[in-house]
C-alpha cells in the first residue's frame, strides 16, 4: 500500500478540491481504500477497547427485540430509540433511580403482603359461602369449618409483626443506603468489573 492515512486524505482532498471533473484512477481508488481500511480498523479497535459496553449493548438490544417482538427487518428503530434514550440519560439519574428502586422494593413487600392477606380473606369468604369446597378429610382433621378457617388463616396470613419487620428494614435501608453511599458502592463495583473483565 503506497498511502498512509494522511497521504490518502491529502490525495483525495486535492483531487476533489479541483473544479475540473475527473475520472478516478487506480491511485484514487487506492487512497479511498486506505481511508476505508482505517475506518474499519478504528471500528474494530473501538469495539475491542470497549468489550464490556459492546456486550451490554448487544444484550440490551436482544432484550428489546424480545420485548417489542421485532426483527432487524421490521420496526428496529423502536429498539434503537430505546437505546439512544438510555445512552443520552445523565449517569446521575441512573444512580438516583437505583437508589429509589432499592428503597421502593421494601415498600413493595408491604403491598405484596397486603395483597396476600386480601386474597386469603376472599378465599375465606368463598369457603364460608360454599364457592370453594373444603375436603371432608380437612374438616374432620380440624374438627369443623371454623377451626379449619382459623388454621388456614394462621398458616397463610401475613402477620402484623412481619409487616413491622418490613417497615423496620425499610427505615434501616433508607438510613444506611444513602444516595452517596450507593453511588460510591455501585461506582466501585463498575470499576472492579471494568478492571476484572
Amino acid at each position: 500500500m503506497k498511502y498512509n492515512l494522511e497521504k490518502a486524505v491529502s490525495k483525495l482532498s486535492w483531487r476533489f478540491g479541483s473544479d475540473k471533473p475527473f475520472k478516478p484512477n487506480e491511485n484514487d481508488i487506492e487512497a479511498l481504500n486506505t481511508i476505508f481500511g482505517w475506518i474499519n480498523r478504528q471500528k474494530k479497535e473501538t469495539i475491542n477497547n470497549n468489550v464490556l459496553f459492546a456486550k451490554l449493548y448487544i444484550h440490551y438490544k436482544t432484550m428489546n427485540i424480545r420485548r417489542f417482538e421485532t426483527t432487524v427487518l421490521d420496526d428496529f428503530n423502536v429498539v434503537n430509540n430505546e437505546m439512544v434514550k438510555i445512552l443520552k440519560t445523565p449517569l446521575n439519574l441512573f444512580y438516583e433511580a437505583f437508589h429509589r428502586d432499592l428503597h421502593d422494593n421494601q415498600l413493595n413487600k408491604l403491598k405484596e403482603y397486603s395483597d396476600i392477606n386480601d386474597k386469603i380473606d376472599i378465599n375465606i369468604k368463598e369457603i364460608r359461602i360454599g364457592k370453594i369446597e373444603v375436603s371432608s378429610f380437612l374438616l374432620e382433621k380440624h374438627k369443623g369449618l371454623e377451626n379449619y378457617i382459623a388454621y388456614y388463616k394462621k398458616e397463610n396470613y401475613i402477620s402484623e409483626l412481619k409487616k413491622e419487620e418490613v417497615i423496620a428494614n425499610y427505615l434501616h435501608c433508607k438510613k444506611t443506603f444513602t444516595l452517596d453511599y450507593l453511588s460510591n458502592k455501585v461506582g466501585h463495583e463498575i470499576t472492579e468489573a471494568l478492571n476484572r473483565f
